[in-house]
């Protein structure tokens, strides 16, 4: 992941100047540039999530993560697109995309390493016939 958003800080400048040309070419070399860093960044997510949630809470954890995230980035980034471009023209979105490639590099390093945490150790929720036991009469 650390590879993908480093490299897609570089992408994300070195994009949009390439799309600009206008040709088809063009369009497929920066088509190929940004979904190539875009792979290496977000491939490992699906495994990476869960990890982050103890045994009880991955499911929902993760689910919320990802999808939150995709609804906040979805619909922010091309409002702010649009404005970019219309003020500064198509480099502003590089460096625009740059910057929240540096910010997901950044939040990727503040994650905690998991690699020696047992993932397989759960204390498992109370049960009907528990929760009913300590019930009031």
């Amino acid at each position: 992941m650390l590879s993908g958003n480093i490299a897609s800080i570089a992408i994300g400048i070195i994009a949009f100047p390439v799309l600009d040309m206008g040709s088809a070419w063009a369009f497929g070399l920066g088509l190929c540039l940004v979904l190539g860093v875009v792979g290496f960044a977000y491939g490992p997510v699906g495994a990476m999530l869960p990890e982050l949630f103890s045994a009880q809470y991955r499911y929902t954890g993760a689910g919320l993560a990802y999808n939150l995230a995709g609804v906040i980035g979805g619909a922010i980034t091309p409002l702010v697109a649009t404005a970019l471009v219309g003020s500064f023209g198509s480099i502003a979105l590089g460096f625009y995309l740059a910057f929240l490639a540096l910010v997901s590099t950044l939040a990727t390093l503040g994650l905690r390493d998991t690699r020696h945490v047992d993932m397989v150790t759960v204390v498992p929720p109370a049960t009907a016939a528990e929760d009913l036991q300590g019930a009031p009469q």
